[in-house]
C-alpha cells in the first residue's frame, strides 16, 4: 500500500483511539451528580466483614451519588448500635445481625427491618489451637467460653454438642 493512503487511515484510526480513550476516561473521572436535593441520615455499624458494604460504598462515593449524606457512627457491635437507635439517640437506621433484632423483638415492636444487605449461613467459628485437647465440640464440656451474649454468635455455645471442630 503506497504512503499516500496509508497516512489517511492511520490519521483515521488515531483520532478513533483518542476518542475511545477519552470517552472511557472522562466516564470514569467525572464526578456523578445526585438528581436531587441531598438527604442526610446518620447510620451505625460495626467494622465486621458483614459491613464491609457500608464501608465500602462510603468509599467508593456510592452513597453521595445517590443524593445521600451518609455520617456512619461506628460502634463496636451491631448489638450496640441497635441499642443505642432503641434508646432514641441521633441515629437514623443501622446494621445489625438478626440476633439482637429478635431478642428485641419479644419485648418491643417500634422498629422495622427495612433491608437485608448480607447473609451468612457460615459465617461464625468455634476454633481452638491444635496444640489443644479440643478437636470437636463435645470436648468443650467443662470448659470456659467467651461471647458477646445478645450478638450473632451467642446462640452457638448454647445449641449443644453437635459438629466437629475444623482446624486450618
Amino acid at each position: 500500500m503506497s504512503r499516500q493512503k496509508l497516512l489517511p487511515i492511520m490519521t483515521v484510526c488515531v483520532l478513533i483511539a483518542v476518542g475511545i480513550s477519552g470517552y472511557v476516561w472522562f466516564s470514569h473521572n467525572r464526578s456523578p451528580q445526585s438528581p436531587g436535593p441531598v438527604e442526610k441520615i446518620t447510620l451505625g455499624t460495626d467494622r465486621s466483614q458483614l459491613s464491609f458494604p457500608i464501608w465500602i460504598a462510603e468509599h467508593q462515593g456510592y452513597f453521595r451519588d445517590a443524593g445521600l449524606e451518609v455520617m456512619i457512627k461506628e460502634f463496636q457491635t451491631g448489638k450496640s448500635a441497635l441499642q443505642t437507635l432503641l434508646q432514641g439517640e441521633a441515629l437514623d437506621i443501622v446494621t445489625v445481625a438478626s440476633t439482637p433484632i429478635m431478642l428485641q423483638s419479644f419485648g418491643r415492636d417500634d422498629f422495622r427491618i427495612i433491608a437485608t444487605f448480607a447473609n451468612s449461613q457460615d459465617n461464625d467459628k468455634v476454633i481452638a489451637n491444635t496444640e489443644s485437647a479440643i478437636a470437636t465440640v463435645t470436648d468443650l464440656r467443662g470448659k470456659k467460653i467467651g461471647y458477646v451474649k445478645g450478638t450473632r454468635a451467642w446462640p452457638y455455645p448454647l445449641a449443644g454438642g453437635h459438629g466437629r471442630a475444623q482446624t486450618r
